[in-house]
């Protein structure tokens, strides 16, 4: 039986830096369902492949795209499609209603989504992050079906990022800091719960998130040899149940779940809320 992932994220592209390695090495093997609350219109166009009235069709093709690259062709996914750079000001219980809905059916064994920080501080990030939080709660208190077993926040640990900012003003190069808006920021390493490796399937990851085509500018401002300081691990905190407190840290999202005998209905539904 396949062990069941849903992710709960803003924009497509988020879940190929966030989980796009887990997937890489999990193809075949789990059951995804990806919900993406905006499509990225309002987003950047790095590349000529859009324009401004075009860019989240663009961008949703994208994700099917990268979701073929990465060897989860299958996968569902559902686009609500929200104002890109306006997730906050949606009607929280509307979307967070949608959300549950399709967790409900999809029942995983395993939630991810943003945590507090956004990973770059970005609001639409921060908001999704809530918004999947609230459903899967919702969605776990309504299930019993033996799903729900565990809620992630998508992270990066602060030694990495610290080493990637000093490695940054080392050269002189003008990428801010931490606090910048729009750039990583770094989790206590003794808040992870998961850091999985995923250096060998790292190429392969990269070379998916490429599919992003629009977006591309998003990889192409990171060092070469600085990209595995933000990539080469997957790493995430357990929000839900509150871990294990012996500091053991899981090599994979799915270490110690057992997959719970339930299917669900493999359907794209993601209506046009924008």
């Amino acid at each position: 039986m396949k062990p069941r992932l849903a992710a709960v994220f803003a924009h497509p592209d988020d879940d190929a830096y966030l989980i796009g390695g887990t997937l890489a090495r999990h193809a075949g093997s789990v059951d995804v369902t990806i919900v993406l609350c905006t499509s990225g219109g309002n987003g950047p166009i790095w590349a000529p492949v859009a324009t401004r009235e075009t860019l989240a069709e663009v961008r949703e093709r994208e994700e099917a795209e990268w979701l073929r690259s990465i060897g989860v062709p299958d996968a569902r996914v559902e686009f609500l499609r929200y104002v890109d750079w306006h997730l906050s000001e949606a009607p929280f219980e509307e979307v967070v209603g949608r959300v549950e809905a399709i967790l409900r059916d999809a029942a995983p064994d395993a939630v991810v989504t943003f945590g507090a920080d956004g990973i770059t501080h970005h609001h639409d990030h921060v908001q999704a992050g809530r918004i999947g939080t609230e459903a899967f709660h919702r969605a776990r208190a309504g299930s019993e079906l033996g799903a729900f077993q565990r809620l992630y926040h998508a992270a990066l640990r602060r030694s990495a990022m610290d080493a990637y900012y000093a490695a940054a003003r080392g050269r002189g190069l003008p990428l801010g800091d931490s606090d910048t808006f729009l750039n990583p920021v770094g989790v206590d390493d003794d808040a992870i719960a998961v850091d999985a490796d995923v250096t060998d399937v790292y190429d392969r990851k990269v070379q998916a998130i490429r599919a992003h085509r629009s977006q591309i500018g998003e990889l192409d401002r990171i060092p070469l040899d600085l990209q595995p300081l933000h990539l080469a691990h997957e790493c995430f905190v357990q929000a839900w149940p509150t871990p294990a407190s012996d500091g053991r840290v899981m090599g994979d999202l799915f270490d110690g779940i057992a997959a719970a005998p339930v299917a669900r209905t493999t359907q794209t539904s993601g209506g046009d809320a924008r």
